[in-house]
């Protein structure tokens, strides 16, 4: 794909349409961006290191994911204290719209 097809690609993904100076100062970032990527590929000495993950060489404590069993519910507790809606749990929304 070629640079100057890149704006209209976008447009059509975003459902948008740009003005010729947005078109120009778009353009000059995405520029400037695949620029700054291409000196990237241009550095050789990369080769003899490994990928890094995090800037410090620690890792964080772990644990066995394993079940607890404190807390035994029996369904007829919770089932006191449900909401009830056509026979199901109604629980609140966790995800906005």
């Amino acid at each position: 794909m070629q640079r100057e097809d890149l704006i209209s690609y976008l447009e059509r993904l975003v459902l948008v349409r740009f003005t010729e100076s947005e078109r120009k100062r778009i353009m000059e970032e995405i520029n400037k961006i695949l620029d700054f990527f291409k000196s990237l590929d241009e550095i050789k000495e990369l080769d003899n290191y490994e990928p890094l993950f995090h800037v410090h060489d620690i890792e964080g404590p772990t644990r066995e994911d394993e079940p607890s069993h404190e807390v035994e519910l029996q369904r007829s507790d919770v089932m006191l204290n449900a909401v009830l809606e056509k026979g199901y749990v109604k629980a609140p929304r966790t995800i906005e719209e």
